[in-house]
């Protein structure tokens, strides 16, 4: 589980822990947190805060090694147990029938415009250097052929963008 901010973890945590103080504990420090009892818990780090919560909850609910802060206000919390938060029932409506059997998607048979290659000098294009005369060139000479080339290329890539703008 992933949480985006301190707000969202310490409700987590309050929901699936009753001894922990959601108000009490926000931000005594970073990993440290109040008990319902006014007891503070300090913690160096994200695992022994994890640790001291299994010790609270009575048993292994967070995983202690893999469980992890990412920055200054995510973190990333793996369960070893499944605590289901009880939440109001809704009853979820059916979107997709089973049954039903998706109608075949016709396949493109319009023949796709081809582009005459025939008249261009591979052996001069591929004999241009890495400079920007020859890259203006290319990119001018694609152009002929509606390939949009970036001159900051190398041209090297320009000649490969270019075959792949003709589909060759």
């Amino acid at each position: 589980m992933i949480f985006k901010s301190d707000k969202l973890f310490y409700s987590y945590i309050e929901s699936v822990c009753p001894l922990f103080s959601f108000a009490k504990s926000f931000k005594p420090s970073r990993f440290s947190f109040i008990t319902t009892e006014g007891v503070l818990v300090k913690n160096g780090n994200m695992p022994q805060m994890m640790a001291s919560l299994n010790t609270l909850m009575g048993f292994d609910h967070f995983s202690v090694q893999r469980s992890r802060a990412k920055g200054r206000y995510t973190y990333q919390v793996y369960l070893t147990s499944d605590i289901v938060v009880e939440e109001a029932e809704q009853e979820v409506p059916v979107l997709i029938s089973l049954e039903a059997t998706p109608e075949p998607i016709p396949e493109d048979l319009t023949p796709k415009p081809t582009i005459d290659t025939s008249g261009i000098d591979w052996p001069r294009l591929e004999s241009l250097q890495n400079t920007k005369e020859d890259k203006a060139f290319l990119a001018e000479f694609a152009n002929k052929y509606e390939v949009a080339l970036k001159c900051n290329m190398k041209i090297e890539n320009m000649l490969i963008a270019f075959k792949s703008g003709l589909s060759i």
